[in-house]
């Protein structure tokens, strides 16, 4: 085994350069579909106690520390004493650990960690990077993400300088035709921001609320498509996971409501213009079938 390899229940750390470590962490642990965890939630295979570990000599050894795993803390499927419990770790390491690559979601987007974790207006310390799904589930065009690392340079601490998606455009791909992956965009270029900072983010996640260019171009991004359906609900749902990187919402989402949306005329204008397409397109299709059916039955 490579000497720089650490492992543990399916979870690794490995030096990828000198002063650069990878872990990942086997969030099959949280998964609320395990009902053994719900035994112990808080660190069921000492995954976590582990992961500190590993963090604490990083931090001795002034080393920095990107993290990958599956589950992100805050959804759904992971146990809220997990996921307390693996926030409290970030806050604690925030500073060691320069980006965590999470996926499980499908969407493109993100979540923050904050100083206080039940405040949202508190500082963001960490960022947590949803990246997007190959698999088309559930009406996305497929993607994947090019990340740009600051390298072994004196003064870096590794940090995230930008990204890049590209997508696979289903509505142009042709029978027996090789895939044409295209860039939809570049993280800081898009956003218009300086950096990829959790400060920077924690702005773009407020602009995203009352800002109709952005939140049309975010929106666009998140699923890999302009025609996508969001309407109020699903609105929510999309601005308050990039604040609830556990699952506190109560706190976390307060000031995030459909009630008293500022962008809640416009989002329901278009939601009825897409209905009124689809009914339109069904009226249609309807009416060539049964125009069949007639022509079949008569002839």
């Amino acid at each position: 085994m490579n000497k720089n390899r650490k492992l543990i229940r399916a979870s690794y750390a490995i030096k990828l350069s000198p002063k650069l470590k990878l872990i990942t962490v086997n969030t099959g642990y949280c998964e609320t579909t395990n009902f053994f965890l719900y035994l112990n939630q808080v660190d069921p295979d000492t995954t976590l106690a582990w992961l500190a570990k590993e963090l604490q000599i990083a931090e001795e050894n002034s080393e920095y520390v990107h993290i990958l795993a599956h589950i992100p803390p805050g959804d759904g499927e992971c146990l809220q004493g997990w996921a307390k419990n693996y926030y409290r770790i970030i806050q604690r390491y925030s500073e060691t650990i320069r980006a965590q690559f999470f996926g499980h979601t499908h969407w493109d987007s993100f979540a923050l960690f904050y100083e206080d974790m039940n405040d949202p207006f508190s500082k963001a310390i960490n960022v947590l990077y949803t990246s997007p799904s190959v698999t088309t589930f559930e009406d996305l065009n497929p993607a994947y993400r090019i990340y740009t690392v600051e390298g072994d340079i004196e003064g870096t601490k590794h940090d995230i300088i930008d990204f890049e998606t590209h997508f696979l455009n289903l509505s142009k791909v042709e029978d027996g035709s090789a895939p044409n992956w295209e860039v939809l965009y570049q993280a800081k270029q898009e956003y218009n921001m300086p950096d990829l900072s959790p400060s920077s983010w924690q702005k773009i996640s407020e602009k995203l609320r009352t800002n109709l260019p952005l939140y049309e171009k975010f929106l666009k991004n998140y699923a890999r498509r302009d025609d996508y359906r969001c309407d109020l609900k699903c609105r929510h749902e999309l601005l308050c996971a990039m604040r609830a990187s556990h699952h506190n919402r109560t706190a976390l989402c307060a000031d995030v409501k459909i009630a008293g949306d500022p962008l809640a005329s416009f989002i329901k204008h278009r939601e009825k213009s897409q209905q009124s397409v689809v009914e339109s397109v069904k009226s249609a299709l309807w009416g060539h079938v049964s125009g069949w059916l007639t022509d079949t039955i008569n002839g």
